[in-house]
């Protein structure tokens, strides 16, 4: 009797399929029937996984430091500017 784990599947996906295979020295195909038994569904798997939580976790942190420093870089550029206008005056008296 052979296992394989299989990720990325449901409790829908569960039955008996057949399985094909063939064996590089030999010219036959080999064909058998084979059950699908799902013991938990991967979302739940996936959510309970520390490992991916800890990535999730990181890319969250991440994505939250780059949009700080986009803000912070806009709110500079925009300061500028505006100190750069500001500091430009403009004569209209007539002589």
């Amino acid at each position: 009797m052979f296992t394989q784990l299989l990720q990325g599947v449901t409790s829908n996906e569960a039955g008996m399929y057949k399985c094909i295979s063939k064996h590089i020295s030999h010219a036959g195909l080999n064909i058998q029937a084979v059950e699908l038994v799902v013991t938990k569904d991967w979302e739940q798997v996936y959510e309970e996984d520390s490992q991916a939580n800890a990535y999730r976790a990181v890319i969250a942190v991440l994505v939250l430091f780059i949009l700080i420093l986009l803000g912070v870089f806009a709110y500079f550029v925009k300061s500028r500017r505006t100190r750069n206008f500001n500091s430009k005056s403009i004569d209209l008296s007539a002589d």
